[in-house]
């Protein structure tokens, strides 16, 4: 599973495309959920705990880089 930072939440016209689940009721703006991802052919779906968001709302955190000494 990929780490997300929900950004802002959606609009009516952003959950309603594909038909998603409203962040608003659901998760927190800033805060960091493990999602897996649903790629369709013109929109991107994160899925977390069983529900599915639309992703442009959200920010993937990439691990960080081990330096190596």
């Amino acid at each position: 599973m990929r780490k997300f930072k929900l950004v802002e939440h959606n609009d009516d016209v952003q959950m309603n495309w594909g038909g998603n689940d409203d962040t608003r009721k659901h998760l927190s703006v800033g805060s960091v959920y493990e999602a897996e991802v649903d790629v369709h052919n013109w929109h991107t779906k994160l899925i977390i705990d069983g529900k599915k968001y639309n992703a442009v709302c959200f920010k993937e955190i990439k691990p960080k880089k081990r330096k190596h000494k």
